[in-house]
């Protein structure tokens, strides 16, 4: 399956989750900001556990504290998403984190509809790189998750199953960081090469 169950028996295949939402983060906190929101999905989803527990590593590892007034949790609708954006940039929020770009793309529509300019007046980044964003201006930094070759290996150990053929409980897929307009500053590149030197991860630059 795809994801982890609640019984730990149940091989799975799943993107790492936790690391990007890690990694997503400490981008954002290592270009200056210090007054992130999250705009997160499902709770009950193990992925939202997990990206969350990423960004909270993200703040505890550069000992930045995490304003827990800018958590907001189910936000799947639009309704929802509009209200944590009347919330956070009350409460001077400096950047955004989305968990996904669905999320991403209601949050972009919140802002508009507010005049506030993205990436001048407040930064975004999200999760998957998918189509929802392709086209947006200025084009978002997000995390780029490989979903087809995820489905592939899904279908894979579904079929060494089917075949009773030994294989791993679990296979966790990377990501790619893609760096983009929407959170730039002027000591982007700064912090981008000292991430490189921590991380030794890929990044492309657009």
């Amino acid at each position: 399956m795809i994801g982890p169950s609640s019984d730990p028996e149940v091989p799975f295949v799943d993107n790492k989750n936790q690391e990007a939402g890690k990694e997503l983060t400490s981008i954002m906190l290592m270009k200056g900001f210090r007054n992130l929101a999250l705009l997160g999905g499902n709770q009950s989803y193990n992925v939202t556990g997990s990206r969350y527990q990423g960004f909270l590593e993200a703040h505890e590892e550069m000992g930045v504290s995490v304003n827990e007034n800018l958590i907001f949790m189910d936000t799947d609708n639009q309704a929802a998403v509009s209200d944590a954006v009347k919330r956070l940039l009350e409460e001077g929020a400096d950047g955004i984190v989305c968990m996904d770009d669905v999320i991403c793309s209601m949050c972009l529509s919140s802002l508009r509809e507010k005049k506030i300019s993205v990436p001048a007046e407040i930064k975004i980044a999200s999760m998957y790189d998918s189509k929802n964003l392709e086209y947006n201006n200025p084009p978002i930094t997000s995390i780029r998750f490989d979903t087809v070759r995820l489905g592939k290996m899904a279908c894979a150990k579904l079929l060494n199953i089917l075949g009773e053929k030994p294989l791993e409980d679990t296979l966790t897929l990377n990501y790619q960081v893609m760096l983009r307009e929407s959170n730039t500053v002027e000591k982007m590149k700064k912090a981008v090469m000292n991430l490189c030197d921590m991380t030794k991860k890929r990044f492309e630059i657009r």
